[in-house]
């Protein structure tokens, strides 16, 4: 059976469900958002998680939920979209590639030590 996505509105965000026989087999979370003034402030789509159950994947169920997301969004007059990957999904990159996306920004992360978090403690000071 072909899995069924199903929308669930709200005004700024739509969340969708992929499902087959009433078992939950994918979501994908949406919004609109503004760009910062420096990009244009102008509202762009975002994607901001998208889950298809290991059983499902490879079967078109993570492009219908795509494709239910970029409806909404024109729907919305919104003629951008952006959402993020985690650099070492190498299948989630290839997938978003062949569905037409493509690379544009590279995120970079810093993140403190466990270690550094720790208060430092000197004599004379609990």
């Amino acid at each position: 059976m072909e899995p069924l996505v199903q929308q669930h509105p709200r005004t700024f965000c739509r969340d969708l469900s992929a499902t087959d026989n009433n078992e939950l087999i994918g979501f994908l979370a949406c919004r609109v958002r503004n760009l910062p003034a420096y990009f244009g402030g102008f509202p762009v789509g975002f994607i901001s998680d998208v889950y298809v159950r290991e059983t499902h994947r490879r079967h078109g169920v993570g492009r219908q939920l795509i494709d239910a997301a970029l409806t909404w969004f024109g729907e919305q007059g919104i003629d951008r979209v952006e959402l993020q990957v985690i650099e070492s999904n190498v299948a989630a990159i290839e997938a978003y590639r062949r569905l037409g996306w493509q690379g544009e920004l590279y995120q970079m992360v810093w993140q403190r030590s466990p270690e550094e978090n720790k208060p430092s403690t000197t004599e004379g000071n609990p």
